[in-house]
């Protein structure tokens, strides 16, 4: 995902590049500030909501997936199979 934003970011930096003259510096009427100012907070709060999101959705998955792995390494550690005993070094026949 962040790598299409980068993209996006780059194309719209180019393009205003194309459209903006090279000369004396203009003035910007406070509309245009407003505006501007408008956008660069509705960017900020997407990308802040975007994450909260993301970590709210991801961070269970992550609990639970550690809790997984958890059980099968309690499993495996107290299992009585001959193969995992002997992987493991207890015992040397199979």
């Amino acid at each position: 995902m962040g790598g299409y934003i980068k993209t996006g970011v780059e194309k719209a930096g180019g393009y205003v590049e194309t459209k903006i003259a090279q000369g004396e510096p203009t003035e910007v009427s406070e509309n245009t500030k407003n505006k501007w100012q408008n956008i660069k907070t509705g960017t900020v709060n997407m990308f802040n909501v975007s994450s909260e999101y993301a970590c709210k959705i991801l961070n269970p998955v992550v609990t639970k997936a550690k809790q997984y792995s958890e059980d099968i390494t309690k499993k495996i550690n107290e299992s009585d199979n001959k193969t995992v005993k002997y992987v493991k070094g207890k015992n040397n026949a199979i």
